[in-house]
């Protein structure tokens, strides 16, 4: 039987592939793109800063032909009007130290270019999701998967300090954002968890892993 505490660690997971600002993900932001960011004085198409056009990635800026700008992510992921929308310049500060990691640089431009335009929705806890960025999401992910972020909660925190193979793993397996789309739709109910992990096996293989890892983590 899967336990309560997995589940926990699938919720705390599933944040940092894509729905707060863990691990360099870019989280819903509140505002409109002509606010300005906290490192620069324009919005989207301003040249202050590095959310306008000054010093792209170069790197990503080649290979997708398109200047990442956290400014507009930011905006379009809060255009859904979701019932939760964290702070506009939270999000950018966030999106541009993302950017600003050279180990990951061009996974987080990819991110950030695909969230500019994505179609937005909100899932049922008003949370909001990014539609068609699931490949961009996920190497994001797989890249900040041990690098610390100030935003980080105790738990995450430990996990990548602690975990590292364990947590990489659970997120490249190519179930995990159903499965934990299933599991975090379980509330806790352990007869849903054991169904999400059937169904899901491989994925919910990984996160007991990670489970056993992790039983010395605070917060989690």
């Amino acid at each position: 039987m899967i336990s309560i505490r997995v589940a926990c660690l699938v919720f705390v997971v599933s944040l940092s592939i894509g729905g707060a600002c863990s691990g360099g993900e870019i989280s819903a932001g509140a505002g409109n793109g002509d606010d300005a960011g906290p490192s620069g004085d324009a919005g989207p198409s301003g040249d202050a800063g590095p959310s306008g056009d000054a010093e792209p990635n170069d790197e990503a800026a080649a290979d997708s032909g398109v200047i990442p700008n956290c400014q507009a992510a930011c905006s379009n992921r809060a255009s859904g009007a979701c019932l939760i929308v964290p702070d506009h310049a939270e999000c950018v500060a966030e999106c541009e130290l993302s950017l600003a990691e050279p180990t990951c640089a061009v996974e987080a431009a990819a991110l950030t270019v695909c969230t500019a335009s994505a179609t937005i929705t909100c899932n049922a806890d008003g949370v909001p999701e990014v539609g068609g960025c699931d490949a961009q999401q996920q190497a994001s992910s797989i890249c900040f998967a041990c690098l610390p972020s100030p935003s980080d909660e105790a738990c995450l925190a430990c996990i990548k300090s602690t975990c590292c193979e364990q947590h990489k793993a659970a997120l490249i397996d190519p179930d995990v954002p159903d499965y934990a789309i299933c599991s975090n739709a379980c509330n806790a109910d352990t007869a849903c968890l054991q169904v999400c992990a059937e169904e899901y096996p491989s994925a919910a293989r990984a996160f007991e892993a990670l489970d056993r890892c992790s039983a010395s983590c605070s917060g989690c």
